[in-house]
């Protein structure tokens, strides 16, 4: 019986941290989406720059989680969706990357826009908006 009662502390105990590395790793994603976006609006594209390493770094880190382990029971057909809305923001990513390259800031800011709705697109599935 301790045993039991054990291990459904472990699997609990190691959920939450899940989670909150989950939290914490949307958090940096945050950041470097902030970072681009000061960038452009204050024409700094050293910050650009920045912002799209650190946001490469972050996704990269989110990519390796099992999305479907913070899915319930009610949204976990939503696993293709939200693989699709992945794909997106890394295509979104290397056509903002391309642009900046080619000194197009129009198109590149409008892939970061891309981005970013692909990421409040998922939330929003996520979060039954």
């Amino acid at each position: 019986m301790l045993q039991k009662i054990l291990l459904i502390f472990f699997f609990v105990g190691w959920c939450n941290a899940i989670e909150s590395n989950i939290i914490e790793i949307m958090q940096r994603l945050q950041h470097a989406s902030d970072l681009i976006q000061k960038g452009f609006f204050l024409n700094k594209f050293d910050l650009v720059q920045e912002g799209i390493k650190k946001h490469k770094e972050d996704f990269y880190t989110l990519q390796k989680f099992n999305i479907e382990v913070f899915l319930d029971s009610k949204n976990t057909n939503y696993s293709p969706i939200i693989s699709s809305f992945i794909s997106n923001i890394i295509e979104q990513r290397v056509m903002l990357e391309k642009f900046l390259k080619s000194n197009d800031k129009i198109r590149a800011y409008e892939a970061y826009q891309g981005m970013n709705l692909n990421c409040t697109k998922c939330h929003g599935l996520l979060r039954d908006w």
